[in-house]
């Protein structure tokens, strides 16, 4: 049977539109595997280039009797390879990106840069620590509104947390520690009489802040919590600087406590630089620091003033250093056990370093496990970026 000329220029635009159809196929199948060969090995690389070259072939001789469909099921294949190897490298990307923040935050943490919070007030009122008070019924505690109490907390990193009974039973507590979710979200729960409560955001240590525990018993109406928290200050900790200089006396240090015996458990301690290796150190009735014997000036170790020793100090204001005498006075035990009295003296070993607490009344330093290596001393704060107050930005510690 002799096809008209009409079918035949039907069938010959047909087979051009089919070639066409798949030719596009193939060149942007092609585009893609260019741009994947550096995921390939050489063996993918060659099966995959002589796939491409058969394809070709077979697109460009497309006629009437051609199976097409065997070539577009091969298209099919190959385009299904190419996602999946982009899946996988985009997979292997994003790894990669975690890996190099991961490392990069590492680095700057070891060898620039580490953040480290206050807890404690031993440096007072220079940097300060965690502060929490348990009011009375007396005192008042005011309920701020929701978006005030979170940016109270955000900002100012201050908190106040009242809880009544709505009935009476007994206290659980059903968290000892912060339940975390997404790293950000915490939650402490307890329950009294079987009711389930919940505190957001809660402080470190808040049951013992707040002088609960496991099987006390409140009544309806009953205040179970009224408790204010501040937050310590947070500090970037400058881990360079003593790459370039030695460490000054009077700076403020931080030390890696792993290789000091009598320190409780804590990777870093905050303290204040005052003796050196060969030097004699007295702590005088006065509150005066001597080395060698000879009064070292206060303003030198960071101090403005120094109080009278038979003067109760003012809070915030620095008081000068206790030795055992004075803390006694002050009905303080065992504050400074090395120095029972102004006679008594320490000479820090070579290589080793000695330190204070400005806060000398509420200080676990050398007084109590003398002197150490300067080694351990591995930079100075030289930042406090949390909370906003006065003590924000750079300062000379």
């Amino acid at each position: 049977m002799v096809s008209s000329p009409m079918s035949s220029f039907l069938c010959w635009l047909r087979n051009l539109f089919v070639r066409w159809r798949l030719s596009r196929q193939l060149r942007r199948i092609g585009s893609s595997f260019r741009g994947i060969w550096d995921r390939l090995s050489e063996e993918e690389t060659d099966r995959i280039s002589k796939d491409l070259e058969t394809l070709n072939r077979r697109v460009r001789c497309v006629g009437a009797d051609t199976n097409t469909v065997q070539i577009e099921a091969s298209l099919v294949a190959l385009e299904k390879q190419t996602v999946r190897i982009n899946k996988e490298g985009r997979l292997g990307a994003i790894i990669e990106a975690i890996m190099i923040v991961l490392v990069v935050t590492l680095g700057v943490r070891t060898f620039f840069f580490h953040p480290m919070s206050i807890p404690t007030g031993s440096m007072e009122p220079t940097f300060m620590g965690e502060q929490s008070t348990v009011l009375s019924d007396s005192e008042i505690l005011n309920s701020p509104e929701v978006f005030r109490a979170l940016c109270s907390r955000l900002i100012l990193g201050k908190q106040s947390i009242h809880f009544r009974a709505s009935e009476s039973g007994v206290f659980e507590v059903l968290d000892p520690i912060p339940r975390s979710f997404l790293w950000i979200f915490k939650q402490q729960r307890f329950s009294i009489d079987g009711e389930v409560h919940k505190i957001w955001f809660p402080p470190k240590n808040l049951w013992a802040r707040a002088g609960l525990k496991s099987g006390m018993i409140f009544s309806e109406g009953e205040d179970v919590i009224r408790l204010r928290f501040k937050s310590g200050d947070h500090i970037l900790v400058n881990r360079w600087v003593y790459n370039f200089r030695r460490p000054r006396r009077g700076e403020a240090v931080v030390l890696a406590t792993d290789q000091i015996d009598l320190i409780p458990l804590s990777p870093f301690y905050l303290k204040r630089l005052v003796g050196f290796g060969e030097e004699s150190v007295r702590i005088g009735d006065d509150r005066l620091v001597r080395i060698d014997d000879e009064s070292i000036d206060s303003s030198i170790l960071g101090f403005e003033h120094v109080a009278k020793s038979n003067g109760v100090p003012a809070e915030g204001s620095y008081s000068g250093y206790l030795n055992g005498t004075v803390a006694r006075s002050y009905r303080l035990v065992d504050s400074a056990p090395l120095f029972p009295t102004e006679e008594g003296t320490l000479t820090v070993r070579a290589g080793n370093v000695f330190v204070l607490g400005d806060n000398s009344a509420n200080s676990l330093d050398s007084r109590t496990w003398g002197d150490f290596s300067q080694k351990a001393i591995i930079g100075r704060p030289s930042f406090v970026f949390w909370p906003f107050s006065k003590r924000f930005g750079f300062a000379d510690y």
